[in-house]
């Protein structure tokens, strides 16, 4: 199709970042974009969100489209805490850097994604791909080395989109068969047999 109309009365806005600074145009005709480039920032440790919303009028008609970023910040002193398994992270509350982690897009208080990292599901492999994937993400969050591990990361929490913790997938399907290796990958980095030594 011909796009012939024209995006009016633009808004962009963030729930955390000031996007006061950014020169948003009074209008964008058909195929016409424009970008926000923000920071650079102070590093804060730790996994965070931020969602940018965009709004604008069409024939008199508002329109609004939100995008959620979600990152890691590294804060590197040059010092690794080592990692810890799946079970130091399930037996040690007090040690995570975090109250929230995101999984698959859906978001775990510190005590839920505790109980769900003890949970057996022997016959589910979403709990087994869960608690590598919890692991791994905290070992990075608390400043070790993420180069060989966090596009591992990245695939195994798309995995956890397409299979939520407690969906079902057993151990001889094709979902588990082929994507096995990230969670052996995400063993072996939790316990400190890749790029990070493990903890002491």
């Amino acid at each position: 199709p011909t796009w012939t109309l024209t995006l009016e009365n633009l808004v962009l806005t963030d729930n955390i970042f000031d996007l006061g600074g950014c020169p948003v145009p009074d209008f964008l005709a058909p195929r016409e974009s424009f970008e926000c480039v923000i920071g650079p920032f102070e590093c804060i440790q730790g996994q965070h969100t931020n969602t940018g919303t965009a709004t604008g009028t069409v024939d008199g008609n508002t329109y609004t489209d939100t995008d959620d970023a979600n990152y890691f910040g590294r804060c590197d002193d040059g010092e690794q805490p080592g990692t810890g398994t799946p079970g130091y992270w399930k037996n040690h509350p007090e040690a995570w850097p975090v109250d929230e982690i995101t999984v698959g897009g859906m978001i775990y208080s510190r005590d839920e994604a505790i109980e769900l990292m003890g949970t057996p599901g022997k016959k589910d492999k979403t709990f087994t791909m869960f608690r590598a994937l919890v692991a791994a993400m905290l070992n990075v969050m608390i400043g070790n080395d993420p180069s060989c591990i966090e596009d591992v990361i990245l695939e195994a929490d798309a995995w956890m989109a397409l299979y939520p913790v407690g969906s079902g997938v057993p151990a001889r399907s094709e979902a588990w068969q082929e994507n096995e290796w990230l969670y052996l990958t995400m063993d072996d980095y939790n316990n400190g047999l890749l790029c990070a030594p493990p903890r002491d």
